[in-house]
């Protein structure tokens, strides 16, 4: 994520974007930078009418008003809402595909606060983890719309929060809350890690590096309560996180899953797979099991979903899940 332009390359066919850092350029293609200057941009999302919109990862979101134009307009400035350390950022941005009669984005990043908190309260650093190790400072995730005038191109009335609270609560740096796109059917789809850390084996033992100030349990992971060690067997913290809907008596979060949404109230849609089964906390997933599930698309003239989830030292994996609205929700391992 340190790119910092946007380039088109294209062979007679629909126009790509792409990062232009090391890239190869194949013959036949013609690469071109149509944007710079942005400061870690994490991703872009087309309007119908042409216009795109560019996220940068400290939270600022850009309006471009096509190939063309060399000057954005910032639609808003999240930057003393979202927390940029580890994984964290904004790493999620989706256009309504009513757009422009519903002249909505949507954002999905890191909260710069402790879970439930008010920020800004780190201010982009983590004083739990001096080492520089992707571990400590627990936060969660949010999702928000935004409204976006047709005149100006800038944000109306802030930020909308469709969720937030402690549904993603990360207690590491790594494997936030990552991806956002809709579906062909117009259901908002979200992807996030499991907020265990890259670093070692995490069943939720620890809350920082070695030689951070440890915050026992800060999201509460069962059977403790937050403050509270956790310790095996019992323990469900950590990449447990994403084998959450494994386990009664506890609310289902959304940590190693996908969820799929209404994308004006945030609430499950009527036809996902666990809708009905008497345990309204897991009705947003229509998959689990993974560690952190940072990209994910839908295969061309179907609704079937490829997820890309990041592995650890042996191997990556993309998954397949054939139909989010039928009776099966997956469990990635």
């Amino acid at each position: 994520m340190t790119a910092t332009c946007l380039a088109l390359v294209a062979q007679g066919l629909p126009v790509a974007v792409l990062s232009v850092a090391a890239a190869v350029i194949e013959p036949g293609f013609q690469i071109a930078t149509v944007a710079s200057g942005i400061d870690n941009p994490t991703a872009i999302a087309f309007a119908p009418d042409g216009r795109y919109f560019v996220t940068g990862r400290g939270g600022l979101v850009l309006e471009y008003d096509g190939p063309t134009d060399p000057t954005p307009t910032t639609v808003i400035d999240l930057s003393t809402q979202v927390h940029v350390a580890g994984d964290r950022g904004l790493t999620g941005l989706a256009v309504d595909p009513g757009f422009p009669a519903r002249p909505y984005i949507y954002l999905l990043y890191t909260v710069d606060a402790q879970p439930g908190g008010v920020a800004p309260f780190y201010n982009d650093q983590c004083p739990l983890s001096p080492s520089g190790a992707k571990d400590g400072c627990p936060a969660a995730g949010r999702l928000s719309r935004v409204t976006v005038d047709q005149n100006t191109n800038v944000a109306v009335g802030g930020e909308q929060i469709i969720i937030g609270g402690t549904y993603w609560c990360h207690q590491q740096q790594a494997h936030a809350v990552d991806h956002l796109a809709f579906g062909p059917e117009g259901a908002l789809y979200i992807s996030s890690g499991e907020g265990a850390t890259a670093s070692f084996t995490d069943w939720g033992q620890h809350s920082g590096a070695a030689d951070a100030i440890v915050i026992p349990n800060a999201c509460g992971d069962p059977p403790a309560p937050a403050g509270s060690p956790l310790s095996l067997p019992t323990t469900e913290g950590g990449a447990l996180r994403a084998q959450d809907l494994r386990t009664s008596g506890d609310t289902a979060q959304g940590s190693g899953a996908i969820t799929r949404v209404d994308p004006n109230t945030g609430n499950a849609l009527p036809d996902n797979p666990l809708v009905g089964n008497g345990i309204p906390s897991d009705d947003r997933h229509i998959a689990y099991g993974l560690r952190n599930p940072y990209r994910f698309t839908f295969r061309p003239g179907t609704n079937e979903l490829w997820v890309a989830d990041v592995g650890w030292n042996t191997w990556e994996e993309i998954d397949r899940i054939p139909n989010p609205t039928d009776s099966t929700i997956e469990n990635f391992g």
